[in-house]
């Protein structure tokens, strides 16, 4: 299961795999990501930490309006395993000096991993 509802907050089962599309809406049309480019999707377990839980990062073959970031089965079985949902704190960045998607006047965005039944088996 993977919901992204209108505040950008991500929700996914356990050990899911999912695909997550990001796009730069400027007044006419989309950002062109560039070669040049580097978008980073960092995932901590409190804004106070100083190392993330995980981090993915895209660059770019050629120019592109929309990025997508692969998650895995293991980049999704984060923290210990648990019967209630656990709770991440988000955010993507261009170039580690733009953020294109976190903290803003709805609050955080966050990443929240519901249990899974199966547990891999």
């Amino acid at each position: 299961m993977l919901k992204i509802d209108e505040n950008n907050n991500i929700f996914i089962t356990r050990g899911d795999k999912a695909s997550i599309d990001i796009c730069i809406p400027l007044d006419e049309g989309n950002y062109e990501f560039q070669t040049t480019d580097i978008l980073y999707f960092t995932v901590k377990k409190t804004y106070n930490d100083t190392q993330p839980v995980l981090r993915k990062i895209l660059t770019f073959a050629e120019p592109t309006t929309t990025a997508t970031f692969i998650l895995t089965s293991s980049d999704t079985t984060l923290g210990q395993l648990s019967n209630l949902p656990l709770q991440y704190v988000y955010d993507v960045s261009i170039n580690e000096d733009q953020t294109i998607i976190g903290y803003d006047e709805n609050g955080a965005k966050y990443l929240t991993i519901y249990p899974e039944v199966s547990n891999g088996q």
